[in-house]
């Protein structure tokens, strides 16, 4: 396998790999470069090539039974290229391009077809590096390296062969060198020199020496193994067996002369360094240092962290899993860290690994964990002040005032930060917030009278403090108000309103108090010492109350004191004497009222309907009191009950028609009002009913109904009816007298029932005859309404005549026509027709049950299709007939019209004479007769046909669909058809149909097929005589003689003809 590659100036370097084991190649990766590896047949890349990521170099090592070769791309993974493999025929793949996202370690090729050489966007430059990597001479190569050759695009910046400039040849030298070693595992790598540490078992040996000489490898004295130096003088080793974990002292031998090389030592060391420990954190923010507890908070942003590690290692900082710094032990395993930069307000959860000089990691120590806090708190509220002391108690408004020289404070900060309350900039203490930020205060010494402005601040974990509170005043009053003045009280309950002096009598017992006080403070009134209520001044001091509570019945002596916002109370001012009086007077009765209008006088019941307008009441109430009367709650007058407590009132007024509820009551002197009394209700209507009427729209008569008869039910107006005592019913207002009138004369009355409804049945009989039924409408009160219109109807109770049917017609199917009694139809809703009384009912019934009915027309004349079709078998139709009256005489239906219904068409006729149809056709014509088979030929063109079925059924002929005739099946069940017309020459299908008497037909039988012919054949002819007997056999000429008895003679004649010889 070799190896070549393009740098960025397109200067090609190439290397032979075959024969140079033991040998690291070193690489410098530039932008752009190519990297290329040919690959014979019998290699395969993956399997030969292994590939490691080292923090920015690829290190591609060489598989092979003896020691490897290797090639280190320095800085592959900061540039843009690619490793790329060429076959031996000539095919490009690309195994690893450099911005690959591997994680570092082994890497992974892939591998990607790219197709020939001149497939490629840099073909010419690819055909210089295939020429060179396939060792193609030197003088061959510079004609493709001469720029007058060269692709147009290259002709710029002309290709340029030479070695490869690593690994430089090595001076000469007369005994070999061991130059150091490369570290390839664990977190520190890289080269290494003589006196290191390193965790790697297994690092790999470099140094110069004489070209192409063989090196022995000694370690500590022992002999492991060989090397070449290669043609430059530059050799590797990689041991196959790790190292044991100790001081490791290696030199090299040249086997040739016997030279060494320098004593070359490192110390192998795999074992992780003790767990490392944060002892403490400290903070010397404020200039004094001091210890940040774990758990704790600081507002430190550069707290330093102390512990303790192996010693002379590195001491990596971690937050969580994200680095912050190092630092190193001391050789007492002492170590600090202060962060070199400010780190955010957090919460840090801070752990330290040591680290050795081989790059042996240790334990994470244990976390110590801690809050950074350099924000100052909000900024505090104080919510409340609370007055815990005197008359007056409880939150205390900002601005306000108070007596409590030590009142309460309530607000909210920052949960578990010190408040300080300040009075007028004084510190007056300080106290924690709560974890949901609630804090309270009372100073322990009671403060002096005068303004304050109260102000809190504020101080967290961290000792940062925040911006005082918006302020709080208050101003702490010691001094009384003055006595307050009651300048009026005011009875403003009842009949009678009044000011009320101090001695009076009053029915209020909530009277309105008016007076005086200092502005600003609470009026307290007490009522024969007990207080019954409060009422603050405005700011000119005036104030009014009115007692919540009704004051009890009795005498009342009511004092006031004033009390100001501190809740110092004035002196108590002078009584005010009232004396409450509430109790009403006895309930007022009414115990009558009275109609004197009209034709219908006297006492009204309760809720009686009268024609008076002006009703006289009367009853009982408290003698001397003034008695009100109420009409629906509005006030009709009053009177007064006398000495013995009665009274009566008549309304001055007339009052409206309508509904009227009558109550009274009674005020008695001292202007206290009774209840109500209880209601008595009446009706006043004066109005008369409207004119009733006739078409059920309102009141009046809905219908008249006929139930007796064959016919019930209602009877127009102009009806007839068989009924002599029909009922007549309406509608109207319930508790109405319905008065029933026959042309004007009243045969009977009614009254309209709750749902208003009414109905009325003459008691006496209607005679036969024209009638004309009118109603009027009484209304409780006795108005009557005019007469309504003329129900107008006549009665009949004679029977009409007996109907007739005159004909049954059938209008269906191939067979149409009147029906004779008796006979056979397909139709299976006939037209039945016939006579009766002029515009009586006729209804139609069918072996006795109803089909249906209709209704004569003025000449009697009458006729009915069935709706539903019938079924098949034998019906009798009757008939019967029923007058407009309803008149019916069951026994007098008419005389039966019987027909038979038949809608089954016959199944298809057959031609095998098996069945019903064809048994066959027959030819009595010419020199051949007898039956024509079907598909047969005869010289008969009226052939005749022939066959069976139901005696009285018609077969209907046809030739090729088209009719030709029709015959009737006899008694016996036989029938025979022959043409009228003579069939022409030529094909013949007959087929025929069965029709049964009620004209029902079949489907047409299959065809019986035949040819008529009735032309004669042309002339036969002889075409020879043969002669095949005897020994001259032979065709016989005409004339000729022959010894043959039976000769065959053959011809010509009619195709399918019976030729006569």
């Amino acid at each position: 396998m070799n190896f070549a590659y393009l740098d960025d100036q397109n200067t090609l370097y190439f290397t032979p790999l075959n024969g140079q084991e033991n040998n690291v190649f070193t690489v410098q990766a530039m932008d752009g470069a190519r990297y290329i590896f040919t690959e014979q047949n019998d290699t395969n890349f993956n399997e030969t090539v292994s590939g490691v990521h080292v923090g920015n170099d690829l290190y591609l090592n060489f598989r092979s039974s003896q020691a490897p070769s290797s090639i280190v791309v320095k800085d592959f993974y900061q540039f843009n290229t690619s490793i790329y493999g060429l076959t031996q025929g000539g095919e490009y793949r690309m195994y690893l391009p450099s911005d690959s996202a591997s994680a570092q370690g082994g890497v992974s090729f892939v591998s990607v077809e790219l197709g020939m050489q001149q497939d490629q966007a840099e073909a010419d430059s690819f055909k210089v590096i295939q020429q060179a990597v396939t060792f193609q001479h030197l003088d061959t190569l510079s004609e493709s390296l001469n720029p007058t050759v060269g692709s147009p695009v290259e002709q710029v910046k002309p290709l340029h062969l030479m070695a490869s400039p690593e690994p430089a040849a090595a001076p000469f030298v007369t005994q070999p060198v061991i130059n150091g070693i490369y570290d390839q595992v664990g977190s520190k790598q890289g080269a290494l020199i003589t006196g290191s540490v390193t965790d790697d078992k297994m690092p790999l040996l470099m140094g110069v020496g004489q070209p192409n000489s063989t090196l022995d490898i000694l370690q500590n004295g022992e002999k492991i193994g060989t090397v070449q130096v290669d043609a430059q003088g530059n050799w590797s080793f990689l041991t196959d067996v790790p190292y044991d974990e100790s001081g490791q002292l290696f030199f090299v031998r040249d086997t040739a002369t016997g030279a060494t090389s320098n004593n070359f030592v490192f110390i192998i060391d795999t074992v992780a360094p003790k767990r490392a420990e944060i002892i403490n954190a400290t903070d010397d923010h404020s200039g004094a240092t001091k210890v940040i507890a774990s758990a704790g908070y600081t507002n430190d942003n550069t707290p330093t962290l102390s512990g303790k590690a192996e010693e002379n290692c590195m001491v990596a900082i971690y937050n969580g899993k994200q680095l912050i710094g190092t630092t190193y032990t001391d050789q007492l395993g002492n170590w600090s860290f202060t962060p070199v930069f400010l780190i955010p307000d957090n919460f840090y959860s801070f752990n330290a690994v040591a680290i050795d000089f081989s790059g042996n990691t240790g334990l994470a120590s244990t976390k110590y964990s801690f809050t950074v806090d350099t924000l100052a708190p909000n900024q505090p509220e104080i919510i409340q002040v609370i007055d815990n002391v005197g008359a007056v108690t409880g939150p205390v408004r900002n601005g306000g005032g108070t007596d409590d020289t030590t009142p309460t404070f309530n607000g909210l900060a920052e949960p578990g930060s010190r408040v300080a309350i300040y009075g007028n900039g004084q510190k007056l203490g300080e106290v924690r917030a709560d974890a949901s930020g609630n804090w309270s205060f009372t100073p322990d010494s009671p403060l002096d009278k005068g303004t304050y402005v109260f102000t809190a601040t504020a101080t967290d974990k961290t000792e940062n403090q925040s911006q005082a509170s918006a302020p709080w005043s208050l101003n702490i009053v010691l001094d009384a108000p003055a006595m307050p003045i009651v300048e009026s009280v005011y009875d403003d309950h009842g009949p009678i309103k009044y000011e009320i002096n101090s001695g009076d009598i009053t029915d209020d017992a909530t009277p309105t108090i008016k007076g005086s006080a200092d502005a600003n403070t609470i009026v307290v009134i007490y009522d024969n010492g007990e207080e019954i209520g409060s009422v603050p001044t405005d700011e000119n001091g005036h104030w009014s109350f009115t007692p919540p509570t009704s004051l009890t019945d009795g005498d009342h002596s009511l004092t006031f004191v004033a009390v100001n916002e501190a809740g110092n109370s004035s002196d108590v001012s002078a009584p005010w004497i009232i004396v409450v009086d509430t109790e009403a007077p006895d309930l007022p009765s009414i115990s009558s009222v009275y109609d004197d209008a009209g034709v219908k006088t006297g006492e009204l019941a309760f809720g009686a309907i009268t024609d008076d307008t002006t009703p006289t009441l009367s009853g009982n109430a408290e003698a001397g009191s003034t008695v009100a009367i109420f009409d629906n709650g509005q006030k009709l007058g009053e009177t007064r009950a006398d000495a013995n407590g009665n009274w009566s009132f008549t309304p001055a007024t007339p009052l409206i028609e309508g509904e009227h509820s009558f109550t009274v009551q009674a005020t008695d002197i001292a202007g206290n009002a009774s209840d109500l009394s209880e209601a008595w209700d009446v009706v006043i209507d004066t109005t008369a009913p409207e004119q009733p009427g006739i078409d059920g729209q309102g009141p009046g008569i809905s219908g008249i109904i006929d139930d007796q008869g064959a016919v019930q039910g209602p009877i127009e107006n102009g009806g007839v009816t068989d009924d002599t005592t029909p009922t007549i019913n309406g509608t109207g207002e319930p508790g109405d007298t319905i008065i029933v009138l026959d042309k004007g004369e009243k045969i009977g009355e009614t009254t309209v029932d709750e749902d208003g409804n009414w109905k009325f049945t003459p008691e006496t009989e209607l005679g036969d005859g024209d009638h004309e039924i009118t109603v009027v409408i009484q209304d409780p009160a006795g108005n009557q309404s005019n007469p309504s219109d003329p129900w107008e109807f006549t009665v009949d109770t004679q029977a009409p005549d007996a109907p007739s049917i005159g004909s049954v017609y059938d209008d269906a199917g191939v067979k149409t026509g009147e029906l004779a009694f008796g006979a056979i139809t397909d139709d299976n809703t006939p037209t039945l027709s016939g006579n009766a009384e002029a515009g009586s009912t006729v209804a139609i019934f069918d072996n006795g049950q109803k089909l249906g009915e209709t209704r004569a027309d003025a000449n009697g004349n009458w006729s009915f299709t069935p709706a539903t079709p019938l079924i098949e078998g034998e019906h009798s139709f009757t008939v019967q007939a029923t007058d407009i009256a309803g008149n019916a005489w069951p026994s007098d239906l008419s005389e039966a019209w019987d027909v038979v219904i038949d809608t089954t068409a016959p199944e298809q006729p057959g031609i095998d004479g098996q069945g019903p149809g064809i048994s066959g056709i027959i030819d009595d014509q010419g020199a051949v007769q007898g039956p024509i088979e079907n598909g047969g030929v005869t010289d008969d063109t009226t052939p005749t046909i022939n066959g069976t079925g139901e005696p009285g059924d018609t077969i209907i002929v046809l030739d090729k669909g088209e009719k030709i005739g029709e015959t009737t099946v006899d008694e016996d069940g036989n029938w025979k058809f022959t043409p009228e017309t003579e069939l022409g020459d030529g094909d013949h299908e007959i087929t025929v149909v069965i029709q049964d008497p009620a004209g029902n037909q079949s489907n047409p039988s299959d065809a019986w097929e035949f040819t008529v012919d009735t032309q004669a054949p042309e002339a036969p002819s002889i075409g020879s005589v043969y002669d095949d007997a005897g020994v001259k056999t032979g065709e016989l000429a005409f004339g000729a003689i022959t010894d043959d008895t039976t000769p065959t003679l053959s011809g010509n004649a009619e195709a399918g003809s019976t030729v006569a010889i």
